[in-house]
């Protein structure tokens, strides 16, 4: 533990050195040697120092020097980490796609299936009315047209409010 400010500032890693000049601009305008006397005067008051780093990211990739840092670690590990994030990637591509097909094509087979049986039962009405069942023709002849009616105002409606939401999570640009 008896280690002089020379000893000190040798042993600073260099991700905190750089992170103590990004904190002060000021230390950037001075020369290594300058910086290195800074240090080597700040050291030399402290009985002992200790850094506590936590470090905090979002996204699929650590920031480069957190691969650096793995690297040094074990040598080739950041071109793994990349390697299978990009595998993730990829993977979950294929998921979406495979997801969105799969609900377009159910989309399709229920308007298709909603088609045949809005045509059969207006099929039904008439028929029923020609017949001379007038009464029971009318009735399934209308609700048809009403339920029709009311499934495409109601989507409309869906996709109106669901637009406007969307407009308030986008902030407007002037």
């Amino acid at each position: 533990m008896g280690d002089t400010p020379d000893e000190k500032v040798d042993s600073l890693p260099q991700n905190i050195e750089r992170r103590i000049i990004s904190k002060i601009p000021a230390l950037k305008q001075l020369s290594d040697s300058e910086r290195k006397e800074l240090f080597k005067e700040i050291f030399s008051n402290c009985s002992s120092a200790s850094v506590e780093v936590h470090k905090t990211f979002f996204g699929p990739l650590p920031p480069p020097e957190t691969l650096e840092d793995y690297n040094r670690v074990v040598p080739g590990l950041a071109e793994r980490i990349i390697s299978m994030t990009e595998r993730q990637q990829e993977h979950r591509m294929t998921l979406e796609k495979t997801v969105v097909g799969s609900q377009q094509k159910q989309s399709n087979r229920g308007q298709l299936f909603a088609f045949i049986l809005t045509i059969l039962l207006i099929s039904c009405g008439f028929f029923l009315s020609y017949t001379g069942h007038t009464a029971a023709g009318v009735t399934i002849f209308s609700t048809t047209i009403i339920g029709v009616a009311a499934t495409f105002i109601a989507n409309q409606v869906k996709q109106v409010s669901e637009l406007r939401r969307k407009k308030k999570l986008v902030p407007e640009k002037e």
